[in-house]
């Protein structure tokens, strides 16, 4: 079994010390040769190990500590990388070592989808400490995405969910889809960050004030979460919808990020804003008939929702609900599939009542 300190996460700088590494299976899509071939694949945001010697490695050490990327040594001269490159970084053993990506489905620990975050990072350390105690140490916790906005009622609430969410990122414990609230934030971000300006939304302003260089990194970041992934031969993770007639090559990025990140739209002809000025979205749970189960968040229900083989997690944690999560490959209809917490106070939306009373009956099942 894959041990938790040995999954590296995607992305990471993986600096190989250990002489068996050149024949070890796992690593050997992600070797790069030369140092500049390491700059290349870290700069197009790939998981990047390099055999060189620390100081032809530096660069590209530092390039990974800038852009927030984890930094991990395998093998047992691990102090003398550390100690000439003067940086941190997580040491693994390569014989246990699993690199993370979009596909899990050759992961062979417990994975838990968790609904939208949305800065409870109070209530999210709660799921992972109920995660750990009920599936075990190694399990892999994974965000429907919405990790930012919402949340918290001060600056550090923004900064806390940033520092503890990406530390969770490179230790191997945690990954997540991208939101539409996480995409709107790397926009803002990155016109922040361009023009130097401080944009009048609470969340990037938060970012911004821990300096350039966090905020930075922290964008980065948010921008390589992908738009799905597999969490299972038979089970997809996304934030908002799924269609798996999709692809970029027939109908480009765009229209992916339309339906994954808010979900499919009305029909031509039908009403598409509601009395608020909110985009509509239909409930396409009802008309899947897809292979896969699909996990999602973004619409908030009391409970959480199985339509067929489409699960909604998202169970309004930042409203004063809860934060729920799935085992992937549980039985949908067993509830021990399914944990949950309630919402943290110092978690929930200003201005808001709680959402739910104590009674508490977390899966409703519709008939798809």
């Amino acid at each position: 079994m894959t041990n938790v300190h040995a999954r590296v996460a995607p992305g990471s700088l993986v600096l190989l010390t250990d002489p068996r590494c050149q024949q070890y299976p796992e690593i050997q899509g992600y070797v790069a040769d030369q140092p500049a071939t390491a700059m290349a694949r870290l700069k197009s945001g790939a998981t990047t190990a390099i055999t060189a010697q620390p100081h032809h490695a530096r660069h590209a050490v530092d390039y990974a500590i800038e852009h927030g990327r984890p930094v991990v040594v395998t093998g047992p001269s691990s102090g003398a990388w550390t100690t000439a490159l003067d940086r941190p970084a997580r040491v693994v053993d390569l014989d246990q070592l699993h690199v993370l990506g979009s596909d899990l489905s050759g992961l062979d620990t417990p994975i838990v989808v968790v609904g939208d975050i949305h800065q409870c990072w109070r209530s999210y350390q709660d799921l992972c400490e109920q995660a750990e105690s009920v599936f075990g140490d190694a399990v892999l916790v994974v965000g429907v995405g919405d990790l930012f906005d919402k949340g918290g009622l001060n600056v550090s609430d923004v900064t806390a969910t940033a520092r503890v969410l990406r530390a969770d990122f490179a230790a191997g414990k945690f990954l997540s889809v991208m939101g539409n609230h996480d995409h709107v934030l790397t926009k803002r971000l990155t016109k922040a960050l361009t023009y130097d300006t401080v944009p009048s939304q609470f969340t990037p302003r938060a970012l911004l004030s821990e300096g350039p260089k966090e905020a930075t990194a922290t964008l980065r970041w948010i921008q390589a979460l992908p738009l799905h992934l597999r969490a299972a031969s038979d089970t997809v993770v996304v934030h908002a919808g799924w269609d798996e007639s999709l692809t970029v090559s027939t109908t480009g990025l765009r229209q992916q990020e339309a339906v994954y990140l808010y979900g499919p739209r009305p029909p031509a002809g039908a009403p598409r804003f509601d009395g608020r000025g909110k985009h509509l979205t239909v409930d396409w749970a009802l008309d899947y008939s897809g292979h896969n189960i699909v996990v999602h968040g973004h619409s908030t229900q009391p409970d959480v929702r199985v339509v067929g083989q489409v699960v909604n997690v998202d169970t309004g944690c930042v409203d004063g609900g809860r934060l729920t999560g799935y085992l992937v490959g549980g039985d949908l209809d067993d509830p021990r599939s399914f944990i949950s917490v309630p919402a943290n106070p110092g978690d929930i939306r200003p201005a808001r009542a709680p959402r739910h009373d104590s009674t508490h009956h977390l899966v409703e099942h519709i008939a798809a």
